[in-house]
């Protein structure tokens, strides 16, 4: 998968071939994005998100850290999925560049 102008302005590449399905999930989601963006608008999309999400967090009884933990929560999972293939630190070098860091270190505060 191809990210353009991601963080920092650079493109950003994602291999998903060792999660198919995960992919097939996220090309359904970015359908329904893409929707609710035509419908609604960017800017009200922008607007109500943080309290959407919020919301949805409060609903599930979860703790709702703001829509930038979605990045952390990324890195753990990522990690911890790929630390028993490949090792931890080739693991935090591979999420490194998925996050679109170019630090190590920064990584490794993501992931707690």
């Amino acid at each position: 998968m191809v990210i353009e102008k991601s963080k920092g302005g650079r493109t950003r590449y994602i291999d998903y071939s060792d999660r198919p399905q995960k992919l097939e999930q996220i090309k359904r989601d970015l359908k329904v994005v893409r929707e609710a963006i035509q419908t609604k608008g960017w800017k009200e999309l922008r607007e109500t998100y943080p309290r959407s999400v919020k919301n949805a967090a409060r609903a599930i009884g979860d703790i709702y850290g703001g829509p930038h933990n979605f990045r952390a929560n990324y890195v753990q999972e990522r990690v911890k999925e790929l630390t028993p293939k490949v090792g931890y630190e080739k693991a935090l070098q591979v999420v490194e560049k998925e996050i679109g860091h170019n630090r190590v270190d920064m990584t490794k505060h993501y992931g707690g």
